[in-house]
Formats: C-alpha cells, sequence, structure tokens
C-alpha cells in the first residue's frame, strides 16, 4: 500500500472537519505530501523521518521543534498498514492541547487508508471479473482452456455451465441534469441500469457486463433439458417495464442456448446479429430472439451479387418505379404479410376500405407479374422487401 499525495490529501480535509488544528501527511521520506498549510508541502521534516525510523510517536514543544528541520510544535503518529509503516501523520499545535486528538487522528488515517484499499482492491477484482466475462463471452480463452477454467474458480465463476447471451441496448435515458456533463450522466445511468440488472438477474451463476455506456450483455444460466423461448420473452418483458420505470428504453437481442461453453460466443454472435437485424428490419417489438429472424440472417449472409440477382429474377424493372410508388408498395405488401395474406385485416392496418386496397394488390400484379395473394408469388415478394431493408443504408 502506498500513500498517494491525492489520498492524503482527502484525508487531511476530512480530518480538518472535525479537528481544529492543521493536519500534515509525510511519506515514508519525511516529506509533506499533504497539509492544511500548502506553503508546507514537499518540504522536508526531520522530525517525522525519525518517526518512520523508530516507529514510536514523538512530540515536539517550541523549545524541541527549534531543533529539528522544517519542524513546528505538534504530535507526530506513524502510520501502519499490514504491519509496516508506510508514513506519518501530525497535528500541528501546543502538545498539551493536540495530545487528547492524537489516537482519533491516527485511527481515522489509517481506517481510511484501509477503506481506500478494500476500494481498490474491489474494482480490481471487478475488473478482472468483466474482463474475464468478454472473454468468455467472445471466445477469447487463449491457448490454455484448462487455466482458462481455472481462471474462472479463482474469480467464482463456473465456466462450464450452460448459458445463453442476451444483449440490451438502450434507446432511451432520463434527460440529463444540466450541472453535470454528458460523459459523467451517462456513466451514472449505466451504474443504474446495471443495478436494475443485477436485481433482475440475482442468480450467482448469471454473469452481468456493461459495455460502455448503452450495451449491456448478460450470460443466462440456462436448464439445459428445457428449451422456453417463451418464457425468456417473458421475463425480459418485465425487466423492460422496469427500465421504463426508470425512465429508460431499451431493445434486447437473444442468441440460442449453448449447452457447451465453448460455442458461447456462437450465441454472442446471434444476439449481435438479432439487434443488428430488428434495427434494419424497423421491427416493432423490442424482444429480438434469432430464432425468430432465421430468413432474415440467411439473406443478410448472401453476397450483395446474389441478393441483385434475386430482386431482378423477382421484379425486373419494378425495382426502377419512382420512389413514391415503390414505398406505398412496400408499405401495401407489409401489412398484407403481416396480416397472414388476409386482406380485411391488411386494409384496417392501413386505413383503407378493402375495394381500396384490392385496387392497390391489383396494381402491384401488373406491374411485378407476381400476385401477393398467392402463396409462391407473396414468398417471392416477401424476400425482395427482406432483401431492400437489409440494403438500406
Amino acid at each position: 500500500m502506498q500513500l498517494t499525495q491525492e489520498l492524503a490529501q482527502e484525508i487531511v480535509e476530512k480530518t480538518k472537519e472535525i479537528i481544529k488544528f492543521n493536519i500534515n501527511i509525510f511519506d515514508d521520506t519525511g516529506y509533506i505530501i499533504a497539509s492544511g498549510q500548502k506553503e508546507r508541502l514537499n518540504t522536508f521534516h526531520e522530525g517525522a523521518y525519525e518517526v518512520i525510523g523508530s516507529g514510536i510517536s514523538d512530540e515536539f514543544s517550541i523549545e524541541k521543534a527549534k531543533k529539528y528541520k522544517g519542524v513546528q510544535p505538534g504530535i507526530l503518529y506513524p502510520i501502519q498498514f499490514n504491519d509496516k509503516i508506510i508514513g506519518v501523520v501530525g497535528m500541528s499545535g501546543d502538545p498539551e492541547e493536540v495530545r487528547n486528538y492524537g489516537a482519533l487522528v491516527k485511527m481515522t488515517t489509517e481506517m481510511m487508508l484501509r477503506q481506500d484499499f478494500l476500494t481498490n482492491q474491489l474494482r480490481a477484482e471487478k475488473g478482472a471479473q468483466n474482463n474475464f466475462i468478454k472473454n468468455l463471452a467472445l471466445g477469447q480463452f487463449g491457448e490454455d482452456l484448462e487455466l482458462f477454467i481455472e481462471r474462472g474458480k479463482n474469480l467464482g465463476i463456473d465456466v462450464l455451465l450452460s448459458r445463453q447471451v442476451i444483449i440490451i441496448e438502450l434507446l432511451k435515458m432520463p434527460e440529463f441534469k444540466e450541472n453535470l456533463s454528458d460523459l459523467l450522466q451517462k456513466q451514472i445511468y449505466r451504474d443504474e441500469v446495471l443495478k436494475i440488472l443485477e436485481k433482475h438477474y440475482d442468480h450467482d451463476e448469471d454473469l452481468i457486463l456493461s459495455m460502455g455506456n448503452v450495451r449491456f450483455l448478460i450470460l443466462k444460466r440456462i436448464n439445459n433439458q428445457v428449451k422456453n423461448t417463451s418464457s425468456i420473452k417473458t421475463d425480459l418483458g418485465i425487466l423492460i417495464d422496469s427500465l421504463r420505470k426508470k425512465g429508460f428504453d431499451a431493445r434486447v437481442g437473444i442468441g440460442s442456448s449453448q449447452i457447451h461453453w465453448l460455442n458461447l460466443k456462437i450465441s454472442y454472435q446471434e444476439a449481435s446479429d438479432a439487434l443488428f437485424l430488428g434495427e434494419r428490419m424497423e421491427s416493432t417489438s423490442n424482444i429480438l430472439h434469432i430464432e425468430d429472424l432465421l430468413l432474415e440472417r440467411t439473406l443478410n449472409s448472401i453476397d450483395d451479387l446474389m441478393k441483385k440477382n434475386i430482386i431482378n429474377s423477382f421484379l425486373g424493372a419494378t425495382q426502377n418505379l419512382d420512389s413514391k410508388y415503390w414505398n406505398e408498395m412496400e408499405k401495401t405488401l407489409g401489412a398484407l404479410f403481416d396480416s397472414n395474406l388476409n386482406v380485411s385485416e391488411a386494409a384496417k392496418k392501413l386505413f383503407l376500405h378493402r375495394n381500396s386496397l384490392t385496387y392497390r394488390l391489383n396494381k402491384i400484379t401488373e406491374q411485378t407479374g407476381l400476385d401477393p395473394l398467392s402463396f409462391y408469388d407473396a414468398v417471392k415478394l416477401y424476400v425482395c422487401l427482406k432483401i431492400n431493408k437489409l440494403e438500406e443504408r
């Protein structure tokens, strides 16, 4: 444990609130690194140097102080941490007056040092855990898998459990407070979201990680004997409601369940793809499971030339129509497909009379040569709409 100038000055400022005397803190070489008297900073104190060597507190009267370099009347106490002297704390003033505060000042200083040490230790452990969780999700195990598993055990993480990756992406945050910077406000909100997630996923085997200020990673422990997509979505719906109550909104990407931990990176990529595809397809759902996006993912994996060939084959010159008509056709077909080719339901969604929608559908058949109400033609039109959304930039 090293006594830093920043920590020492913080101790001085807090101690000054309860003690009327000036407080000085010295490093292990006898130099003043913190003081209520700024002009004394970085000056050598011969008395403190001797206390470091002896490990015994010492008092300095006016007469005695004159015999030492850089010394004023007062009392000096060694600062101990783990049975090692790392510095000295002193109070300036008549020893008779300051003596009664000596034990309190020494105890306060050493207590704050221990608290700072524990805080830093917890921060370091949390940082190590976060890095490990990230490595686990991304498949960055290193060359020695046994060593990776052992690292997990040391951090309290059972690598071998079956898990599923869930990525939460914030779409909205509460309004920023005027007196805080954007960066600080985002960090505060990140910590608030983490608390909500930790409360929701309170099982020790569920792993949580923030990936910046707007994305959060969940490695959810699963029962490899049970596959229940519906219950996962229901649970995430409850989580989104909890976020909304605090002024947030979010979109969630869900990867597939992975029984073997080595395949967890597949689930991570799927959850990431689900978010991307949901955004590109302008999905109205906040919960996106990769299993529901199989067609979109397949089409997205096709190279650009193949996508172009598919559209040319199915639509021909129709794709060269003016944007106004093309947009109308997309909107009309989108409503029809969302209604399972039910014209009446689609008309309601479009706020059209059934006859008006029928006219539009007939017009689409004339332009494309494809009948939207015929299953096979509808599939071709559906694929073209999906590809067009994927290719929008």
